[in-house]
């Protein structure tokens, strides 16, 4: 129930409400649907009643809407509640719905603009004719609606992330309440609530998913109160202060301005082709220079900054482009459109062949469009590619110059070590701009890929289409796969093989299915038809372990979803057996969120220690919108890309989950998700790689757990290695480390970044932060060993070599006259050999490049393949560059 308000798109739910009583210490009541309430009635608890009653006459007039003769129950609690309809002008309002209850507690609102503000104003007067006296609270909550994105910020008690519920009663420094997405700007509509300095709630609830203030409503019968709320719906502002104009405002309200005294300065930056110029910072500096205001423009190129009446130089700061700044002053005008052509020096195109297959050069063609007037003089350019794909001549170039209105190309040879999805960079500046061209692209064969697994689209409760989400997470994303898994229902499959067949053989959209409960949900793969979903039915007696054996029966995989869900909780968890995994990342959350994923993290672990089954970890965005499917993911190793491969990645585990990060991780040659098999206890090679493309890695860790039957022996997991790479300023880490191991233990690996990928969310302390984690590895004690590693390798010769350890594909660097794979010398794991070793040249010359490939093969006939790229450089060659 409440109201919705729709802002720019966004809707967000606002009620006005009544408490008899005051909320428990530290504690707030639940989200309306939650499995958790307080042992008093909340605000909140209105929606599950469903006792308001009766109905009120709605006057709706030139700025402002009242609601008349609204007649509440003092049991109900509900002081006005209407449903809301469009957009706010800035001078008229519609709202239409229901209000109802004992006619003795009366309300009326007045809703209004507060002219030359984005502030509505709403003066609330409660009315109580009940006969007795009224001591609670009168409470104003807001849901933004923003599933996965919602970060409250209170001045003093800085940022909250959801899932706290905690009511606060001190200790906030200013006037105000922020709703938003902190650490990133996506230009999406946030909300703040604001109130009079003179008028301070008792109780904030500061918990993000719902947020909301509540007054003193202390009403003696036959008396009134009334109160003054002002509703702030904005686009947040730079990701490093998201809630400035909620400050602004909140100042404005606290000194008791003059809404004459200020003014708004709007525009549009747009390109010179009138294409918009999107998340470029808009800088305000007063007569004196000062920073007054920054603003960011949105996904339209539109901002708007509100100031006070003076003079203001406005300047778009872009580094792709040229312009020129403004000055504007407000005054008798207090509404200034201020627009912005942004005039780009050159632009760069990065082409690349339209079919590329693993292990075969091709060449990558980079053309940079001179478009000015005057000649670009020493122009650098830079080809940055994914870590997978090996750059075959110099990848820094320099163009002396280039001529007016001119174009220069220049081509780069490359080679694609294994299969997948990326992007290639192309990087050009020179003293006066920096741009970036791109080229996503697709390699065949066998590689990392990347995708979802769960995802709703219109054939269930999401926004967009089955394409839509396919084409966000594709080009976005950059994923090779996204399962649309609907609730109950299988009637997306069409719609899938349709997005499948015309993306001819670089994208999978597959069907799967949501189980949907009242006793949690449950992810269904690989199977025909809708699984039954009459679980816990008195009638039927169908339980989940029926389901898991149903679907699993059937061939197919069987995940639990979002075990932990405050409101869709997982009935039992702990009773059932015989299931695939379990969705610990659930990307409505942050990975690291002290909550739902975390105690999902704590399950999964518990239930491999429990020793009945190998149990895999998954991660998924849940996502119901095509911006959010793709966040989190996650990415193995698969012979190719088809449905068989993937369905076999989700049936052995070999895979990592992540939000940018990238992980490889092995034990013994073992990869994740397998079983290292040993004769006796001893010291293996554990292989940790970690890279991320878009910040600095900040630490590895792996933790061991054992294998006992209990799980109260999660006591007695123990974190074996860990490395602190705060301030290192690196991307890549890679390190082989013997650890001793024996029989039945298990072990995994996670990473931790500065950030994750651009426009990542998830509601948790450490939202921003990248995070990716391993499947495990599994030790146990057997007849024979299954370990194939390759400990070391060495060359012989005269002069030295490099083994460089890169994330992916070791390079072996060789100072010799040609590379002869006879001079190798490969020492494996113990029982195991080397059985092939297969060398191909690439690039001929006094620097040749080529593919080295090694195969091991372990004592029970285990074989195991590993790639090098082989950068050979002649000893003459060597000899020169000394000199």
């Amino acid at each position: 129930m409440g109201s919705r308000f729709f802002s720019k798109g966004v809707a967000v739910i606002l009620s006005a409400m009544l408490l008899a009583g005051s909320f428990p210490s530290g504690s707030a009541g639940a989200a309306p649907g939650s499995a958790e309430k307080s042992n008093e009635s909340s605000a909140l608890d209105i929606s599950q009643e469903g006792n308001v009653r009766g109905s009120s006459d709605i006057v709706a007039g030139n700025g402002e809407i009242s609601v008349t003769e609204a007649s509440y129950g003092a049991d109900s609690r509900s002081v006005f509640e209407t449903s809301a309809v469009p957009e706010l002008p800035d001078s008229t309002t519609a709202v239409a719905g229901k209000t109802g209850g004992d006619p003795g507690m009366k309300a009326s609102v007045r809703y209004s603009i507060v002219e030359g503000t984005p502030l509505i104003k709403m003066e609330i007067t409660l009315d109580n004719r009940t006969g007795s006296d009224f001591n609670g609270n009168f409470g104003y909550i807001i849901d933004p609606d923003q599933p996965g994105e919602q970060h409250s910020y209170l001045p003093g008690r800085n940022w909250v992330y959801s899932q706290e519920k905690n009511a606060i009663r001190s200790g906030w420094t200013d006037n105000y309440l922020f709703n938003g997405i902190n650490n990133a700007f996506t230009g999406k509509t946030a909300h703040a609530i604001l109130w009079p300095n003179e008028q301070q709630p008792e109780i904030i609830m500061h918990e993000a998913i719902f947020m909301g203030v509540w007054f003193p409503a202390v009403i003696p019968d036959g008396e009134s109160q009334s109160y003054v709320i002002y509703h702030l719906p904005h686009v947040a502002g730079p990701a490093d202060k998201p809630y400035a104009a909620a400050e602004f405002w909140a100042q404005f309200i606290r000194d008791h301005g003059q809404a004459e005294e200020y003014g708004s300065i709007t525009g549009s930056v747009t390109d010179e082709a009138g294409a918009p110029v999107p998340f470029t910072e808009i800088v305000a500096a007063d007569e004196n220079g000062a920073l007054y205001a920054r603003a960011v423009t949105n996904r339209e190129g539109k901002y708007q900054i509100f100031a006070k009446k003076g003079v203001y130089r406005i300047t778009p700061v872009n580094e792709e482009y040229s312009v020129e700044g403004r000055i504007v002053e407000i005054g008798e005008i207090r509404r200034i459109q201020a627009d912005f052509t942004m005039k780009k020096y050159a632009e760069v195109r990065v082409e690349l062949p339209s079919e590329l297959v693993a292990e075969t050069p091709f060449e990558i063609t980079m053309t940079v469009q001179n478009l000015t007037d005057a000649p670009l003089q020493n122009v650098a350019l830079e080809v940055h590619p994914p870590y997978f794909v090996h750059l075959l001549d110099e990848g820094s170039l320099e163009i002396p110059v280039i001529d007016a209105r001119a174009q220069a190309v220049r081509k780069v040879r490359a080679v694609a070590l294994e299969g997948g999805r990326s992007v290639i960079q192309a990087k050009v500046s020179t003293d006066i701009f920096n741009l970036t061209g791109t080229s996503s692209f697709d390699v065949r064969r066998a590689g990392y890929y990347g995708g979802d697994n769960h995802s709703h689209t219109k054939h269930s409760d999401g926004v967009h289409t089955v394409a839509e989400n396919s084409a966000s997470v594709y080009n976005n994303r950059l994923l090779s796969w996204l399962w649309s898994s609907d609730h109950n229902t299988d009637s997306q499959g069409p719609d899938t093989d349709a997005v499948t067949e015309s993306y001819n053989g670089r994208f999978l959209s597959l069907p799967a299915a949501e189980i949907t409960t009242k006793s949690g949900h449950a992810l269904a793969f690989g199977i025909n038809g809708v699984p039954r979903y009459d679980i816990n039915d008195p009638e039927s007696g169908y339980s989940w372990q029926d389901s898991i054996d149903e679907v699993t029966g059937q061939g197919g995989l069987f995940y639990i979803a979002h075990p932990f869900d405050q409101t869709y909780t997982f009935r039992n968890p702990y009773q059932w057996t015989g299931f695939t995994g379990v969705e610990v990342w659930n990307g409505t959350w942050h990975a690291l969120d002290n909550g739902v994923n975390e105690r999902a993290f704590r399950f999964w672990d518990e239930i491999n220690i429990r020793g009945d089954g190998k149990y895999y970890g998954i991660a998924n965005s849940d996502g119901h919108t095509k911006d959010k499917v793709g966040d989190p993911y996650i990415k193995g190793k698969i012979g190719g890309l088809s449905k068989q491969n993937v369905l076999e990645l989700l049936r052995n585990g070999g895979y990592y989950g992540s939000n940018g990060p990238e992980l490889r991780f092995s034990i013994g040659g073992v990869d994740m998700g397998g079983t290292l098999q040993l004769e006796s206890a001893g010291h293996m090679p554990f292989q940790l790689q970690a890279f991320d493309p878009n910040s600095n890695l900040t630490s590895v860790r792996v933790i061991k757990y054992p294998v006992t039957g209990d799980i109260a022996d999660y006591a007695r997991r123990e974190i074996v290695f860990e490395e602190d790479l705060t301030g290192r300023q690196t991307n890549t880490f890679s390190k082989t480390i013997p650890l001793p191991v024996t029989d039945k233990e298990f072990y995994r690996m996670e990473v931790r970044s500065e950030k994750a990928q651009e426009n990542s969310s998830g509601i948790g302390p450490l939202a921003g932060t990248g995070f990716a984690f391993s499947n495990p590895v599994w030790v146990e004690l057997s007849g024979s060993s299954n370990s194939a590693a390759i400990e070391s390798i060495s060359y012989k010769n005269k002069t030295k070599y490099k083994l460089l350890p890169t994330f992916g594909v070791n390079r072996l660097e060789v100072y010799d006259n040609r590379f002869d794979p006879k001079k190798l010398s490969v020492i494996t794991s113990s029982g195991a050999k080397e059985t092939s070793i297969h060398y191909t040249e690439l690039v001929s010359g006094t620097r040749s490049v080529g593919l080295l490939k090694i195969s091991v093969t372990a004592k029970d006939g285990t074989r195991k393949d590993y790639s090098y790229v082989v950068d050979t450089i002649s000893v003459r060659d060597k000899q020169n560059q000394g000199r």
